[in-house]
């Protein structure tokens, strides 16, 4: 017997044990025929490295905890079928499937330098402020690109940035994990009901108070990921400072980044705007005043400091915060906020009303 012969069978007995995922099965490897390396976890998955010996190529299988379970299943044939139809330089790419135990996997490309917040909280490495603004931008253009097909991506975080390291390019962000991104139909900027989906540290308040949200959630976490970008801090209210109704405390903010652009934290004022959601920013509004900014950082920031690097000591700490301010706690909502955060396995997220995607 062949290969050739030998895969087939193999292949029409995992199609018959999941008939639904038959219309969006694209290259099929399978995972005896590889060496695999866990790399990574998430709320509904653990990513592995993987070697696949017949063709010597480096991927990324993303292998769902519990593909048992109804609501696990759906989750991987919505992301499954979103990603093949998603091709952006700045998106993670999607490669095939991979059949493990009787049940398909997506394989994605292996994106080499990490992710955003490891190279964020490792103070060891020097970040220019013209290469924050390039992390930035190439995140605008992803998420342009995903509102101008109609995906909300609603997990955006710098967790779920991946870097692609390149001699000739540098450093390049991938926005990766579409598990619980939503492709919608008609009206993106209509309010509607969907799942309360997301990691709470960078939810938008409308969608944490469960209430109508449309594409502008995006924005609004983009907002907090930029200044994770800026002051390289956690989303956390521990080291990002926010007011009580969830929103970003622009003020406190500015103690522990006093060098970033005011052009910029005035972007992010806008992006992540509580009162008046509809009034956040387009991607593509924020894709052209990040360009605009990057054409005239280095001169600015030359002006105002001396070397492009926040010195270690700005990031203050939010115990320095807090005497700074006079409080010896977080507000109630944000307490609540961490509480929700911090969920016995959830690592992070949050994921009510699961069936009304």
């Amino acid at each position: 017997m062949t290969a050739e012969e030998s895969i087939k069978p193999r292949l029409a007995h995992r199609r018959t044990t999941w008939p639904k995922l038959a219309p969006v099965i694209g290259d099929v490897i399978f995972w005896e025929d590889g060496d695999a390396e866990k790399i990574g976890e998430g709320f509904f998955s653990t990513v592995f490295k993987f070697h696949h010996r017949p063709s010597d190529e480096i991927v990324a299988v993303k292998v769902a905890g519990n593909i048992d379970h109804q609501e696990e299943r759906e989750i991987l044939l919505r992301e499954v079928a979103l990603l093949k139809k998603l091709s952006h330089p700045n998106i993670i790419r999607y490669l095939g499937l991979c059949a493990k135990d009787g049940a398909f996997h997506p394989v994605l490309e292996l994106i080499n330098g990490g992710s955003l917040n490891g190279l964020l909280t490792d103070h060891s490495i020097t970040l220019s402020w013209p290469e924050k603004i390039q992390f930035c931008r190439d995140i605008a253009k992803g998420m342009h690109y995903l509102h101008s097909n109609s995906v909300f991506h609603r997990d955006l975080k710098s967790r779920n940035c991946l870097i692609h390291m390149s001699e000739m390019s540098g450093r390049k962000i991938v926005v990766a994990d579409f598990g619980l991104a939503r492709e919608v139909a008609g009206d993106t900027m209509t309010p509607r009901k969907m799942s309360v989906v997301g990691s709470a540290f960078s939810m938008a308040p409308e969608l944490l108070n469960g209430e109508l949200y449309n594409s502008k959630v995006d924005v609004f976490s983009f907002g907090i990921l930029v200044c994770e970008i800026m002051a390289r801090v956690d989303a956390d209210p521990d080291e990002l400072p926010r007011t009580d109704n969830f929103g970003l405390d622009l003020n406190k903010f500015s103690l522990i980044c006093p060098d970033c652009p005011v052009d910029l934290v005035e972007l992010v004022q806008k992006c992540t705007e509580v009162n008046n959601p509809l009034s956040r920013p387009s991607f593509g509004d924020i894709l052209e005043k990040i360009q605009n900014l990057g054409c005239d950082v280095r001169k600015c920031m030359n002006e105002r400091h001396p070397v492009n690097e926040i010195p270690p000591s700005s990031i203050v700490s939010q115990a320095s915060l807090q005497k700074s301010r006079g409080r010896k706690c977080l507000p109630a909502s944000v307490a609540s906020l961490k509480r929700n955060n911090s969920l016995p396995g959830l690592e992070g997220k949050c994921c009510l009303e699961p069936n009304n995607h």
